[in-house]
């Protein structure tokens, strides 16, 4: 089964969505989510055509000390993501899981989850539908954002622990196509790799890390880490770019190594 979500179809997710949000904002309280019917099938319709099957979705969302704040200024540029991803499911149909995270696998939370039909009449009935499931599933989790804050512990982040749990939800419908969104600044503070310092984080060390460290088996899947090196500091110094390409070059080597197709990108809305 071929991906659906490389940088091209992120892309054009990312632009539907925005195009339609700017276009009709004035019509969001019509039926059928943003804009009428007519507005949905210009948005999903465009993304139908390139599915492949059923997808199996996650979005993980950092959560941590560094990535978190009423304030955030990360949590626009995420929702747009986990929107994107989500139209792409609603398109193919499968199912979609968003998560915050924090110090480890066990303070990971579920935001929201949603099953989309792959078949239900026609394909505009179909879509349609799944439309409406969607702006469920998308006012859960800015729901869910104001309580995640208090669900994960702000004390450290474990990146790498997210992989597993993308493994153990992709298992749950083997026969879909797996993608998986971390939402993340990359600094990992827990687990097996330590990137706190930028000091001591450097390249090499980087490099040798990825090489190194026991990862998950995520083959054929389709990675994208987004975000890396920004975090939500406002009016403070963000990473140097020496500290966030030795974060981007850890995250594209691990990602390869498990056997996935990688996006690592520090830019939120489909750059590299």
């Amino acid at each position: 089964m071929q991906p659906i979500r490389q940088s091209p179809g992120r892309a054009l997710a990312l632009a539907l969505f925005v195009v339609m949000a700017i276009g009709i904002s004035a019509c969001a309280g019509q039926t059928g989510g943003i804009g009428g019917a007519a507005a949905v099938m210009s948005r999903l319709g465009p993304l139908a055509k390139q599915c492949h099957g059923p997808v199996t979705a996650v979005a993980d969302i950092d959560e941590s000390g560094s990535d978190r704040g009423t304030n955030n200024p990360l949590i626009t540029p995420r929702l747009a993501e986990i929107k994107a991803l989500s139209n792409e499911v609603a398109a193919c149909g499968g199912n979609e899981t968003i998560m915050a995270f924090s110090s480890s696998i066990s303070d990971s939370t579920t935001l929201a989850t949603q099953s989309y039909p792959a078949s239900f009449g026609t394909l505009n009935a179909r879509l349609l539908h799944n439309d409406k499931l969607e702006t469920s599933l998308m006012d859960q989790v800015q729901s869910g954002l104001g309580k995640s804050f208090k669900q994960v512990g702000p004390d450290g982040t474990d990146v790498l622990g997210q992989f597993t749990l993308v493994k153990e939800v992709g298992a749950q419908s083997p026969s879909d196509h797996l993608v998986a969104d971390l939402l993340t600044d990359g600094i990992a503070t827990a687990g097996p790799v330590r990137m706190g310092n930028p000091k001591k984080f450097t390249m090499a060390v980087a490099e040798q890390d990825a090489r190194t460290t026991p990862l998950p088996s995520l083959k054929g899947a389709q990675v994208n880490v987004i975000g890396v090196g920004k975090t939500a500091a406002v009016g403070q110094h963000q990473p140097g770019t020496g500290y966030t390409d030795a974060l981007l070059a850890f995250y594209q080597e691990a990602c390869t190594r498990m056997g996935a197709r990688c996006n690592v990108t520090s830019t939120y809305g489909g750059g590299d």
